[in-house]
């Protein structure tokens, strides 16, 4: 949950922020009506907006648990005999990635099934293989799909960053396809900010120190890159795809702080963030810019960088 004043993560249980002091339980009901961006996704009705209200807002409204057990239903629904979803690696990654949101552990059958169909893609050098027919163009948390490549790294960073969440870094698999991407890049520039990205949003998850130094150095590229609070893209989804990568590393905050004055000119008038799957690009910012304590900057009525 958010910190009602200062619009920090509040660590589990507190009883008051170690930032401003507050206590949670002493702000007024709604308070998230005077931030325009919480007051966005508040206002929303689909999975993003729900993943708000509960995890920044502290909500858990029965329409929303409703609507989740409606969403659940239809994944498990359309999942397919042998476990995948659209017989595609990124689709079935991505479907087990939303099943988790939506609050379906590890240890379920539809997801141990799904786990079964994906380790088999896996070669026995820890690389994953998308099927020769699948159109390789996966969704992402920004809303649009983004084209990755049927092996390699890029496909190992997309897979690791939506499988890790689930708690599967012991299963050996897993451990082998990090090895893999790890073995594979050694650092800095992967070919554009885009696939940078989608590295780091993986090697943030990867536990020791190896992970992390690559992670270190992907981040010093993109940092090298930046121009005007961007890297390469204006506010395009892959500016958001960007942030949602850097919001899982707290060495970036030097970066997100020069993309802030760039970020409140991109704000909305009614507080969102994009033109098209506004709710998951106004999520992404959020979340990132409140793990590194910069929320404050963008979501205030007047954000002080548009004058």
């Amino acid at each position: 949950m958010l910190c009602p004043e200062c619009l920090s993560f509040l660590p589990a249980g507190a009883p008051q922020c170690p930032d401003c002091g507050l206590a949670p339980a002493r702000a007024p009901d709604g308070w998230w009506h005077a931030y325009p961006p919480l007051r966005f996704l508040a206002s929303q009705r689909n999975l993003p907006a729900i993943l708000a209200r509960r995890n920044l807002l502290g909500l858990r409204l029965p329409v929303d648990e409703a609507q989740c057990e409606g969403l659940r239903r239809g994944l498990l629904l359309t999942q397919l005999a042998g476990g995948s979803w659209n017989a595609s690696l990124g689709w079935t990654v991505w479907r087990l990635y939303q099943l988790h949101l939506l609050g379906v552990n590890r240890h379920h059958p539809a997801v141990r099934r799904a786990l079964a169909w994906i380790y088999a893609r896996l070669d026995a050098h820890g690389e994953f293989h998308e099927r020769d027919e699948v159109v390789n163009s996966y969704p992402t948390v920004m809303g649009e799909e983004l084209a990755i490549a049927k092996r390699g790294v890029d496909l190992h960073g997309y897979a690791l960053a939506h499988l890790l969440p689930l708690g599967l870094a012991d299963e050996a698999p897993l451990r082998a396809a990090a090895e893999f991407l790890l073995a594979r890049y050694p650092g800095g520039r992967r070919c554009c900010p885009r696939c940078t990205a989608n590295l780091l949003a993986a090697l943030a998850l990867i536990p020791g120190e190896e992970a992390r130094a690559r992670g270190l150095s992907g981040l010093a590229w993109l940092a090298s890159v930046q121009r005007d609070g961007a890297w390469r893209n204006r506010g395009g989804p892959l500016f958001y795809f960007i942030l949602y990568a850097l919001g899982e590393w707290p060495e970036a905050r030097e970066q997100l702080e020069r993309s802030l004055p760039l970020i409140c000119r991109l704000r909305r008038p009614d507080g969102a963030w994009g033109h098209t799957q506004r709710a998951e690009k106004t999520l992404v910012v959020v979340e990132a810019l409140a793990r590194h304590g910069l929320l404050h900057e963008v979501a205030r009525n007047s954000p002080r960088f548009l004058y």
